[in-house]
């Protein structure tokens, strides 16, 4: 065995307390957990296990029922529903006049048909592509592009800022 592995430890049993379990055990009312507190504080698991070694009869279950045991189902027990008081006729006339319900509210308009917009194609890459209306349809600078940049020298001061701003590619 190797240091770190844990022997089993078997807690040998002294015969008086094997006699004392056997005549326990036969008596009817005491639980387990009893018995293992009249054997000098030995744990419920224990007295089962060592009963269970030992060859002794089941105790009797504690909740009432015998394994294997089917319960009939309770009887059904049918309560009728409590009245309700009715309606006094004069109450019932009052009800039946009652004016019709208001009218449903009319249907939200329908949202109105949205108009064609025509795409306006960018301008070719030899060409500035600087936008100058905020809406459709576009309209672009169209002046001739710097270099491989999409934008003129005016517009490619204003968007290409920082590391490398007019620089000709």
């Amino acid at each position: 065995m190797s240091r770190y592995a844990v022997e089993p430890r078997h807690q040998d049993w002294p015969a008086a307390d094997v006699e004392r379990l056997r005549a326990l055990w036969a008596e009817p009312g005491l639980s387990t957990k009893e018995i293992g507190r009249l054997l000098g504080g030995r744990t419920k698991d224990s007295i089962v296990g060592k009963a269970h070694r030992l060859n002794l009869p089941a105790k009797p279950n504690p909740i009432g029922r015998v394994r294997g045991e089917v319960r009939a189902p309770a009887p059904r027990v049918f309560r009728p529903k409590p009245a309700r008081p009715g309606l006094e006729p004069q109450q019932r006339a009052s009800l039946a006049r009652r004016p019709a319900a208001p009218p449903a509210p009319p249907a939200p308009p329908a949202p109105p048909a949205l108009a064609v917009i025509v795409a306006v194609p960018p301008p070719p890459l030899s060409c500035c592509s600087w936008v100058l209306n905020d809406q459709r349809p576009w309209l672009y600078c169209g002046a001739p592009a710097m270099g491989r940049r999409v934008y003129c020298a005016a517009h490619s001061a204003i968007a290409y800022t920082g590391r490398g701003a007019g620089r000709a590619a």
